[in-house]
């Protein structure tokens, strides 16, 4: 078996209970919560690194909406106000990702969630509920060692934490044997930091030459971590495909390393609702950075 990368201590366990968030923003402005972001569409699946897939099928996974409108809060779905023109389309009638989040795409995306939960693939829940069901599949999968993760985790951490998911933070067990924790995690401003696994942070590390930063790209110090033949072919093929910031950096969403990786499941656009975009993205890259030897 070949040899863990250097600088990539390997994660002590094959398991992730992967979470994602989609978020929503009260907007009465008589409630004391006024502009505050909260979760509204949580997800969750447990899954073995090995295969990608759930340990036991669909009690290691969770699609649940959280809605306060019986509490007298109003909200909206977290859009990017300041996109209001119409939302533009592809050739084949997909909308450009970044559309996406404009308010005029808004009730397209109330539609969406209203069909998940007339389908059955999304109970309405209250935090506690959810509170509850991490706390249960870390408790009764304590043999299989999990630990949580996320694409981007800073952002489903805050999310979660003001809704009050406390098990979200408690990671059950550290990711890395001591002595053995990345570097990087020092500068990780999170609840139970080094029990987490960010999916996003270790893409970066591995896949793009320069350091993340404010300077230009072609300026920001060398990355040691990566690797430099798998980050060239990611940077030409994100320029060959125009998946470059306006700084010319290549853009690693998601849904763009899901494309790179070229699984069948995840040549969709993302969706952006948190169980389908674990199941179709983020399981993927998790089992293909164990693959690579990242994790």
């Amino acid at each position: 078996m070949a040899t863990q990368r250097k600088h990539f201590p390997k994660l002590n366990t094959d398991h992730l209970l992967i979470v994602d968030v989609e978020s929503k923003e009260v907007t009465n402005k008589e409630s004391q919560f006024y502009g505050k972001t909260y979760a509204y569409d949580f997800g969750a699946m447990l899954i073995n690194l090995k295969d990608g897939l759930a340990d036991r099928d669909y009690q290691d996974t969770m699609g649940t909406l959280f809605d306060h409108s019986m509490e007298g809060i109003s909200y909206r779905l977290w859009t990017a106000k300041h996109r209001k023109d119409p939302v533009r389309k592809d050739d084949e009638g997909i909308i450009k990702p970044e559309d996406f989040w404009s308010v005029t795409n808004l009730k397209s995306r109330k539609k969406k969630y209203r069909e998940l939960y007339l389908d059955g693939k999304r109970s309405m829940s209250v935090p506690k509920m959810v509170d509850d069901w991490i706390g249960s599949v870390l408790h009764y999968n304590h043999s299989r060692k999990p630990v949580v993760a996320a694409y981007n985790i800073a952002y489903d951490a805050m999310i979660s934490g003001s809704t009050s998911i406390d098990n979200f933070f408690s990671g059950y067990h550290k990711p890395y044997k001591k002595g053995r924790e990345p570097e990087w995690l020092d500068g990780v401003n999170l609840p139970g930091k080094g029990n987490f696994v960010d999916l996003y942070v270790i893409a970066q590390k591995a896949l793009l030459r320069k350091k993340a930063g404010n300077k230009d790209y072609e300026d920001c110090e060398d990355n040691p971590y990566c690797d430099k033949k798998l980050a060239r072919r990611y940077e030409d093929w994100a320029s060959k495909n125009g998946y470059l910031t306006k700084k010319g950096r290549p853009i690693l969403t998601a849904e763009k390393l899901g494309w790179f990786i070229g699984n069948t499941e995840s040549m969709i656009s993302e969706p952006h609702t948190a169980l389908e975009d674990i199941r179709f993205f983020e399981r993927h890259i998790a089992r293909w950075l164990r693959q690579q030897r990242f994790i």
